[in-house]
């Protein structure tokens, strides 16, 4: 899959980059839970990995209300 391709799927699921370095960088889910690194910096991203963060985003039960919820009972 290209890797813009797959960076289109981690937005649309709320998720948000993070740090980066060289090559990679961690992607956290929206409520700053859970994060995967993701190897963008490339043109191509293998099936292991996106296996491995498609997992990553199923696993993850935050939201983006959920965030939103936090700040607005403050």
């Amino acid at each position: 899959m290209k890797t813009r391709d797959f960076l289109r799927v981690l937005r649309a699921a709320g998720w948000s980059p993070g740090k980066t370095v060289g090559s990679h960088t961690k992607w956290r889910c929206p409520g700053d839970n859970h994060s995967v690194p993701v190897p963008d910096g490339h043109r191509m991203i293998s099936p292991g990995v996106i296996r491995s963060v498609a997992a990553k985003i199923d696993d993850c039960d935050c939201t983006t209300d959920t965030k939103d919820e936090k700040g607005a009972s403050k």
